[in-house]
């Protein structure tokens, strides 16, 4: 944002979670309200090196990430530090009747204010349960925020309705952008899709720049919602998918397997409980096509992580050959 403007607050926002999802739906909320957006930095070594030091809970290395991205925040000037605990999500896939988070995703910030104090450092928490496939419950919730912002409710709610519209209109331009890439890809030039979860797939300190090594290698890496995952219908297999990633995940591989032209690199996390069975779930709809499978935590190095992807995309030229 600008330098800090008399009347105008402050608010930060962590690049970890449900942010890589939401970024949007805050972004034109928060400017409804008249707030500058302050985010923290993209995760780096010695965000990392906070995160050993501080983070409280042996949970998965994206969660662990909420408490050395929120000391970054702490550090620049910003009056909140905003940590919704996100429950789900607006859009279920068809048929499906839940679209939820994983809980460590609510949890994190609770976790956070447990052990990090802001108003040490010239700030506060604002946190609240959010539902955005529940609309009534939505709206009570958001009652709360903006008592927790100071700012009246009948405001709030048309800065939420800015955010669904700009939300909207993101997911729009990324499929878009996804159809349009589908179209140029070449055939010499293998189309590979990043599966996960936006928090591990879109942070490139976490997954090491995975996309630029792709490049690199002379591959097309494709996001998950690049591709209309949302459309795909999993009642066959999953009546009940909880799980929104596990939705996109699963769906993922349908549009993969079925296509030619795409592979997958499945990226996961240490100490996922829902990949945990997600990653049998993926593997049965994938079928005969390969794919490979990463698995990252606070440790992961470059080189193993290049190394894999190497091989795999020159055993997709073998067995293309052997087919031929």
């Amino acid at each position: 944002p600008a330098p800090r403007a008399a009347g105008r607050g402050r608010v930060g926002l962590p690049r970890v979670l449900a942010f890589h999802d939401l970024f949007p739906f805050w972004r034109a909320f928060f400017r409804s309200l008249g707030m500058d957006v302050v985010l923290s930095d993209a995760t780096h070594p010695a965000l990392v090196r906070a995160t050993a030091q501080h983070a409280a809970a042996e949970t998965c290395f994206p969660v662990k990430l909420v408490f050395g991205h929120v000391l970054d925040l702490l550090e620049k000037d910003v009056d909140l530090v905003f940590l919704p605990s996100v429950v789900d999500r607006e859009d279920p896939s068809p048929g499906q009747p839940h679209s939820h988070h994983c809980p460590l995703i609510p949890a994190s910030s609770h976790m956070v204010r447990a052990h990090v104090d802001a108003e040490a450092r010239g700030a506060r928490f604002v946190t609240f349960p959010f539902h955005l496939q529940q609309k009534e419950t939505r709206r009570r919730e958001l009652r709360v925020a903006a008592a927790a912002l100071g700012v009246p409710l009948r405001r709030v709610m048309a800065a939420a309705a800015r955010g669904d519209e700009a939300l909207a209109a993101f997911s729009r331009d990324v499929r878009r952008l996804g159809d349009e890439a589908l179209k140029a890809l070449a055939p010499d030039h293998p189309g590979v899709v990043l599966v996960g979860r936006p928090y591990n797939t879109c942070d490139p300190g976490l997954c090491l720049d995975l996309p630029r090594k792709l490049r690199k290698l002379g591959a097309v890496p494709f996001p998950i919602d690049c591709l209309p995952t949302r459309e795909v219908d999993l009642t066959d297999v999953h009546p009940d998918m909880y799980w929104r990633s596990g939705q996109d995940i699963l769906g993922a591989a349908r549009l993969v397997a079925g296509d030619d032209r795409l592979q997958a690199v499945y990226l996961t996390s240490f100490h996922c409980g829902p990949d945990s069975f997600l990653l049998s779930y993926f593997r049965g709809l994938m079928g005969a096509k390969p794919y490979l499978e990463l698995e990252v935590d606070d440790h992961t190095a470059e080189a193993g992580m290049l190394t894999r992807c190497e091989a795999f995309l020159d055993s997709l030229k073998v067995r293309k050959g052997a087919v031929a």
